[in-house]
């Protein structure tokens, strides 16, 4: 039991009226509870109370003993009281002193753990009490969030007394209202708007608290965990709630970020069981190093493909630090800015399960523009009409430019042959008619089911908590055969002991993944089958056998999809522990260590096949042979081998504080960092096997192959942060770091850095031009930074073996027990740098009407020097090329967030909310090495002075100088000239995302939609079909003789003129020539998508009163990538999807991405 007779006899000394007195000892008293427990949560600890006139003493050290609530009141505040019986069994406390205390002259306050006893107003019991007794309202209630889920530590009071009360861990609450109080209650919880609410019975009350809508009040999560408000950071920062990041599902939680944050690129590489996607903020910086922000996982540094194997579920939330100058602390690679992501923790004083399941089913969007109108023809001689000229249909050919579909029966493939055991034999041949089969290809794919269970538990007390999550995951994509299966664990937890508190998290995935061996090859063959071939009748039986498949060239997708297989096993660890310790008030030492690892195992696995001795023989004597006659066997095959990685992180923090004065603050934090980087890879193989499915390499025929990798790295860093505010409403910060790298030789290793910015808020500064329902807040920021970067890891694992002399086993060796070494053919140079990059970013954030229109701003400025750019070098050195610092580059951008609230009617139930974000980058290479000679990456990729990066460059047309129209030959086809042709940006400068959400009672509905455009893209996926005659493209001119548009040829005399008459010789000769043109297969990269839809609705918690395990419950239907917009001159493909490359190359689709596919689904989910 503590008492305050000090403290009262102080108050009492003061000659003041007795209302001012007892306000004072109020605020006394409440600011010495807080000053016990500053957070303001509810404990829900039940007691048991039972007796016959137990004094009211005896019942507070009762309550005292079987919970850890404390009573704080003076000792002549119980004189008046009077002894009570109770029988109470198991109640929660506030029901328990709300039977103990009616009638008595009481009121008291819940603080945390503290509960304030205070003389109520009445003069005397004997006189009032009765009647205040009679008087007063028993008001009992449940908060909730605006989905329904109960809210635990929701403070209530009574509008202008210090008597309140707070919810339970199911939310509910009682609380005992004097009639001479003011019937109101005022209903506040730490993110959501205060709510006000009047009473005048005692009828049970429902409050649903809604959040916030001014961003300006949470906290953002910076580097190494630094919480800040969002109106002291004077740099870019965006937060994504974990709720907005899985809202549709998404199995991957990179691809819950798309189209949500303004300077964010996500670019999904392709579309495989598990997808590969690039993340990228503000623009490429380096021509030839890594752009990709870095990820950091409750405030360690992990491997960056740690993000796709978070359960998007376990998150909390994503914080953006979109430049340099926001990430500038985390060093090197900090300069690509950070995606700090914070998982969840469960509420103190409550405990939660959640269960989750879903179920999605993916589909194709969008195919090529494919023909269906002409069969197999591809130049086969013997398959003209001798009298008409006209070509007739090649039952074995994939190629397209055959007779036009008129429905006549027609042979697939040429007859096979059925030997029986007594030496006779059959041929047998599929019959068809000719014409186009309905779903010829897509028929193949199918439709793709994800399914995912999700289960949770989390809780916690005042000192410690614990969150155990487990995932699983069953995915099978458009693709037969292909699954996927992910488990994923989770656990996390803290624990407190006075000034020191231990924070531990550790993640756990397990991936398998079966897939066929060489995707690309299968939907080649998919789309250059002509259409009225059916390939399901390849699937199985007598002519699903290589022998038998109907085309001479190609494999049976159906056989290469069953006997090449890639079976992949892929373990990943993330974990972290951190002890902070808070030595004085102002004074805190923490320091966490971190561990991640990933190790994959991985097998390809082929079949053999041995072509039957009659097929060897080409009896049908097709051109150039077919597989069999030229293969005559398919030898079994496999390849595999092993990778891991992994990361030690260590991070000291010394935190320090001070008021220096009444209005100016101060934060410095001091620390040292350290990373140690570890990969090894090995690798086997056998191209020949003596057996099939037995695919052991020590069963090999000829020679197997093996290799074998490793690379180390070590950082460390040692930096400052310094931050002042004055008068809390201006706000001054900086940073400065010293890196060291194992990576340079060691008069390079050591390099510096620093960042300053400021923020200013003006509503705050001069509050008279903003009392006002306009405009309500408003705030400017300006900041500076340089990072430096060590930018290698894209030419050799971590940069290794790049300053220093290195050799390689030379290629054939070890031949007749001897070794043989050869000199790496790219010199080493031991003055390389670290590249540096300067930027300076400015912007505004405003807030209008209330807070129902917040609008975020930004320009920034980049430059990195010392770019990391291949130069080629003599010959005669025995060296091909040498890595030098050379080059420049420059990023100018735009970046805005805009959130409206457009209805908030609290009495219907209506809320509807809209946003948008933009971005606009200008992206420039300033100067090469070389004289600025263009640098060739891969995939038509490249860096060219004065233009953006990356470039594409492709095959061109020769054109007359004077005209530009395209010159052709004497058989009317166009010629190609000897000089690429820049095309333009790969990268798209122009980016708009927009959501929607509308809340009805217990219905939400979000939509989320993107547009991305402003470059080109290489469809080399448009060149295979027209080369084939698959594409819709390549029936121009209904498949007869034309001339070549705006075009011109020699006249002999070595002049142009216009081409008006000579038509091309040959249709099928001009679509080969045609498709080895670059230029005809570029076209805008731009697109809309609609990326999400998710229709939601609440189950009433009344349906739930009866059961008192289940608290609510949720059901929702999503769609992911529902549609998608392009420009008409875009037939083939998805413009987001792209082969990637080194040295930053995109760009360029083909037939190794599968088609775009859209999902849809739904869930339920269930919390207790």
């Amino acid at each position: 039991m503590i008492f305050l007779n000090p403290v009262f006899e102080r108050i009492q000394s003061f000659a003041r009226p007795n209302l001012t007195l007892y306000k004072m000892k109020t605020i006394i008293v409440f600011l010495l509870a807080v000053s016990v427990q500053l957070s303001a949560k509810s404990y829900s600890q039940n007691v048991t109370l039972k007796g016959e006139k137990l004094n009211i003493p005896q019942i507070f050290a009762a309550i005292e003993r079987q919970t850890e609530y404390v009573f704080f009141y003076k000792d002549d505040v119980l004189k008046s009281t009077t002894p009570v019986t109770v029988n109470l069994n198991n109640v929660p406390v506030s029901d328990a002193l709300a039977t103990c205390l009616k009638g008595q002259p009481l009121s008291y306050s819940i603080v945390g753990h503290n509960i304030i006893i205070l003389k109520s107003d009445s003069p005397n019991r004997n006189s009032s009490a009765s009647a205040t007794q009679q008087s007063s309202l028993l008001i009992k209630g449940i908060v909730t969030d605006e989905k329904g889920t109960p809210l635990t530590g929701v403070t209530i009071r009574i509008k202008g007394t210090p008597l309140g009360t707070s919810t339970d861990a199911n939310g509910r609450f009682q609380l005992s209202v004097p009639a001479n109080s003011s019937k109101i209650l005022v209903f506040s919880y730490i993110g959501t708007e205060t709510v006000e609410i009047p009473v005048s019975n005692e009828e049970p009350v429902t409050v649903h608290l809604k959040p916030k809508a001014n961003f300006q009040q949470e906290v953002v999560v910076t580097a190494y965990g630094i919480k800040r408000q969002p109106k002291e950071l004077g740099y870019a920062a965006t937060t994504i709630s974990g709720k907005e990041l899985n809202q549709a599902e998404n199995i991957n939680a990179t691809s819950g970020l798309i189209g949500k944050v303004s300077g964010l690129s996500i670019q999904t590489q392709d579309n495989n069981l598990d997808p590969s996607y690039k993340i990228n903020l503000r623009g490429n910086r380096s021509i030839t190093g890594n752009n990709s922000a870095i990820i950091v996982l409750d405030g360690a540094v992990v491997l960056p493909y740690i993000l796709s194997n978070i359960n998007p579920n376990d998150i909390e939330s994503v914080n953006v630090l979109k430049g340099s100058a926001a990430a500038s602390l985390y060093g090197a690679s900090g300069s690509n800015g950070a995606l700090v992501i914070t998982t969840k923790k469960p509420v103190a004083g409550k405990t939660e399960i959640n269960f989750k399941t879903s179920v999605q089913w993916e589909s194709i969007s969008k195919l090529p523009n494919l023909q269906y109108s002409y069969g197999g023809w591809g130049g086969e001689s013997n398959y003209v009409d001798p009298v008409t000229g006209q070509t007739i249909n090649v039952p074995f050919e994939n190629q397209q430019f055959g007779p036009k579909y008129d429905g006549s029966t027609v042979e697939v493939g040429t007859p096979k042959r059925i030997f029986y055991n007594d030496g006779t034999y059959k041929d047998t041949v599929i019959k068809t008619t000719f014409s186009p089969k309905k779903g010829s290809r897509t028929d193949f794919f199918q439709t793709g089911i994800t399914k995912q269970y999700d289960l949770s538990l989390g809780t916690a007390t005042q000192n410690s908590s614990t969150y155990v999550a487990y995932q699983r995951t069953d995915r099978s994509d458009i693709v037969p055969g292909n699954k996927l299966s992910k488990n994923f664990f989770k656990l996390n937890g803290n624990t407190k002991y006075n000034i020191l508190s231990v924070d531990y998290a550790v993640a756990y995935t397990n991936t398998n993944k079966d897939e066929i061996w060489n995707r690309g090859s299968l939907y080649s063959q998919i789309l250059n089958s002509p259409a009225y071939i059916d390939l399901n009748w390849f699937k199985s039986g007598f002519f699903s056998s290589p022998d038998n498949y109907y085309n001479a060239w190609n494999d049976n997708p159906w056989w290469n999809l069953y006997n090449f297989r890639a079976k992949t096993t892929d373990n990943k660890l993330v974990g972290n522990v951190a002890a902070k310790l808070a030595i004085t008030d102002n004074i805190e030492a923490s320091y966490r260590l971190g561990y991640s690892y990933s190790a994959l195992n991985f097998k390809n696995t082929g079949n053999g096949w041995k072509y039957s001795d009659y097929e060897q023989t080409n009896p049908y004597n097709i051109p150039g042979g077919t597989q069999a006659s030229n293969r005559k066997v398919l030898l079994p095959t496999t390849s595999g081998g092993s990778t891991f990685e992994s990361r030690i992180t260590g991070d000291l923090l010394l935190a320090f504080k001070k008021q220096l004065s009444k209005n100016i603050s101060s934060k410095l934090l001091v620390g040292h960092s350290i990373i140690k980087d570890k990969y090894n890879a090995s690798a086997f193989g056998a191209n020949t096997l003596a057996f099939n499915d037995f695919f052991n390499v020590s069963s090999y025929i000829g020679q197997q192959s093996a290799g074998e990798s490793m690379a180390e790295q070590n950082q460390q860093a040692a930096f400052a942060d310094l931050s002042f505010g004055i008068n809390k409403y201006l706000f001054l910060h900086g940073s400065y770091r010293f890196d060291w790298t194992s990576i340079l030789t060691a008069s390079n290793r050591r390099f510096s850095y620093g960042s300053a910015d400021a923020a200013f808020i003006l509503s705050d500064a001069l509050p008279e031009l903003f009392n006002n329902d306009v405009l309500n807040f408003a705030k400017v920021r300006v900041a500076y930074s340089q990072t430096g970067q060590v930018n290698l890891s894209t030419i050799s694992t971590y940069g290794a073996y790049l300053t220093t002399p290195s050799f390689n086993v030379a290629s054939n060796y070890p031949f007749n027990n001897n070794v043989g070494y050869s000199k790496n053919l790219l010199a080493p140079n031991p003055h390389l740098k670290d590249e540096r990059t300067t930027e300076i970013e400015g912007g505004i954030e405003l807030s209008f009407l209330k807070n129902r229109i917040n609008f975020t701003g930004t320009v920034f400025q980049q430059r990195t020097k010392n770019q990391t750019i291949p130069t080629q070098v003599s010959p005669s050195t025995g060296f091909s090329a040498m890595l030098v610092n050379g080059g420049e580059t420059s990023n100018f951008g735009v970046e805005s967030d805009i959130k409206l609230t457009l209805i908030d009617n609290r009495s219907t139930g209506l809320r509807w909310d809209v946003g948008a974000n933009f971005t606009y980058i200008n992206n420039k290479v300033i100067n090469l090495p070389n004289n600025g000679a263009d640098l060739s990456m891969t995939n038509d990729a490249y860096a060219v002075v004065g233009h953006a990066f990356p470039a594409l460059k492709v095959t061109d047309f020769s054109r007359d100088p004077a005209t530009g129209k395209v010159i052709v030959d004497g058989n009317g086809y166009p010629t190609r000239a000897a000089a690429y042709k820049l095309m333009g940006s790969i990268f798209q400068p122009y980016r708009l995302g927009l959501t929607t959400s509308v809340s009805y009672k217990n219905f939400g509905l979000t939509i989320v939609a993107d547009y991305r455009g402003g470059g080109v893209l290489f469809n080399q996926i448009g060149q295979t079909l027209d080369w084939t005659g698959a594409s819709e493209h390549s029936t121009y001119g209904d498949r007869q003789r034309f001339v070549f548009p705006n075009s011109v040829y020699d006249d002999g005399s070595g002049h142009y003129v216009d081409n008006k008459s000579r038509q091309i010789a040959n249709v099928y000769q001009f679509w080969q020539t045609y498709s080895t043109m670059g230029t005809p297969y570029v076209t805008s990269n731009a697109f809309w998508k609609l990326r999400e839809v998710v229709l939601s609705y609440t189950l009433p918690t009344s349906l739930f009163s009866g059961f008192k395990t289940i608290k609510g419950a949720t059901v929702a239907v999503t769609g992911r990538n529902l549609f998608m917009w392009r420009p008409s001159e875009n037939i083939w493909t998805d413009p987001e999807f792209n082969l990637g490359g080194a040295y930053n190359a995109d760009g360029t689709t083909n037939t190794s991405q599968t088609p775009p596919t859209r999902f849809i689904g739904g869930s339920i989910s269930v919390r207790f």
